[in-house]
């Protein structure tokens, strides 16, 4: 599942966002980092429309526009695929909590709590994709969706490095958490899939590239998982050995300016990689097929 967005439109949206908070849902943004990250889109904006874009980002630093300007794509997606929704299952302090803590992440104090907001922001928006994409998401702990009648468990892992004991320790916490909760479930036929974002993995993480066709990101992005995900699953799958888990969703982002326009876009992709069906327990294999087709591009596993 990929997709793009540009600033001029962004800008827009973040501001009904914003609307969407404080008249709907009674959340005051102000001095919040969803209220800075409008702020820091409109300067930008702004700064191409005055053809002084590159002048701009020299002038913030990539480490000050990077993160806040991908968070800034999150909000939208979130909004829309969840606007409607009664709040419940979705609970009004999740949508606090997201807008909470530093505009960077290098403002974070390891810790204190000040992880959360983003980490609970990355839940929401994978969970945003997932409910847009057709399957019906009934939690939120990471993400808890109805898909052929069964119950499925997403846990999901931000991976900060990319050396593989550490990327199995966190492969290790994810199938102990949808163990427990499959177990307090009681329901034998619920399964697992885990969700990581890799972007920190990429060596262009943190860059602003520069292209000559829009397209080309889109392109380029796909390369670069695709490799990623065809070099690991094997040390991937062998790292989660429990078949109830039947599934990985893999997401990174990418940066980038269109040269001949100054657009700046983030480039978004998500790809769902099945356990191979010789290994998956009986009667999964429909619920993976439903799944993979729904997310729009699978890849059979290890």
């Amino acid at each position: 599942m990929l997709y793009s967005v540009n600033f001029e439109k962004l800008l827009r949206d973040l501001k009904d966002v914003a609307h969407w908070y404080e008249a709907q849902l009674g959340i005051p943004v102000r001095e919040s980092r969803l209220e800075k990250i409008i702020s820091l889109i409109q300067k930008t904006e702004d700064a191409r429309k005055n053809s002084k874009i590159q002048e701009f980002v020299n002038q913030e630093g990539m480490e000050g526009l990077y993160i806040p300007i991908y968070d800034a794509g999150a909000f939208p997606i979130i909004k829309e695929a969840f606007g409607e929704f009664k709040l419940g299952v979705l609970k009004k302090r999740d949508l606090e909590e997201i807008i909470k803590g530093p505009l960077n992440p290098s403002d974070e104090e390891i810790g204190t709590g000040e992880v959360t907001p983003r980490n609970k922001l990355f839940e929401l928006f994978l969970a945003a994709l997932v409910q847009k994409a057709g399957i019906d998401v009934i939690g939120f702990d990471d993400i808890k969706i109805k898909l052929n009648s069964r119950n499925i468990f997403i846990e999901c892992k931000r991976l900060g490095s990319k050396s593989k004991d550490r990327m199995k320790n966190n492969l290790i916490e994810a199938s102990k958490q949808i163990n427990q909760k499959i177990i307090n479930s009681n329901n034998k036929k619920s399964r697992g899939i885990i969700a990581l974002s890799i972007e920190k993995l990429f060596p262009f993480y943190g860059q602003l590239d520069n292209l000559q066709k829009r397209e080309d990101g889109s392109k380029f992005l796909k390369g670069e998982m695709h490799e990623w995900l065809m070099k690991n699953l094997d040390f991937l799958w062998r790292s989660i050995p429990d078949r109830r888990i039947i599934g990985l969703i893999v997401f990174s982002r990418y940066l980038a300016m269109d040269t001949s326009s100054n657009y700046i876009t983030a480039f978004n992709n998500t790809i769902f990689a099945s356990r191979r069906a010789k290994k998956l327990l009986f009667g999964d294999k429909n619920l993976v097929e439903t799944f993979s087709n729904k997310m729009y591009l699978g890849i059979e596993g290890f």
